[in-house]
């Protein structure tokens, strides 16, 4: 059972992959986009650690599945992790989908930009962030390990990061964000930051 459940989990990751960020070459073209433009070097460094903390997540998924590394697997903590990764990852495209075309991994402004404030953008302003940080907090705790902790703190940091440049650039170059972050007082957790 717990094989089967940790590659469903891993097949709700590699359907991620494949739809979400069209093979990884979205997030590699946002990189070097970010890279390119200089904008923000700590959102370029932000970005690279939650790329290669994902890998550490998948990577010990399939280590764990074909027997290469061993690590205590309880079933009902790889359900419960299954079904964070699940609702996490619908979240992802719930919340994309309000962004449409404006959708991009770095710090940056598309072709007619506009403050987006309804749906999930009504309560906080990063929510597809909120929503990713519940998927890799299910993958952590279905393929729990120390490096697999560690991984998830490195990626929470980085989003906490990404944030923040993301709220000063968009501050700083989309007419109505100040206004904006004055109704949506959360970052990333209703009620809470």
């Amino acid at each position: 059972m717990k094989n089967f459940i940790n590659w469903f989990i891993l097949t709700l990751w590699l359907y991620w992959l494949i739809v979400y960020w069209r093979g990884g070459t979205k997030i590699a073209s946002d990189i070097q986009h970010s890279l390119d433009d200089g904008s923000s070097r700590l959102d370029s460094a932000a970005l690279i650690a939650i790329l290669l903390s994902n890998l550490v997540l998948v990577a010990t998924g399939f280590a764990l599945v074909f027997g290469w590394v061993t690590a205590p697997q309880h079933l009902p903590r790889v359900i419960i992790g299954a079904l964070l990764t699940l609702v996490g990852m619908v979240g992802t495209f719930y919340c994309r989908s309000y962004l449409g075309r404006l959708w991009a991994a770095d710090a940056t402004l598309q072709e007619s930009h506009s403050v987006v404030d309804s749906g999930p953008y009504g309560i906080v302003r990063h929510p597809i962030y909120t929503a990713v940080l519940i998927m890799y907090l299910g993958t952590t705790i279905a393929f729990f390990t120390w490096w697999t902790a560690l991984a998830y703190v490195v990626i929470l940091v980085a989003h906490i990061v990404k944030t923040a440049v993301e709220d000063a650039f968009l501050e700083k170059e989309l007419s109505g964000y100040g206004e904006y972050q004055k109704k949506v007082r959360y970052r990333l957790i209703p009620f809470i930051w």
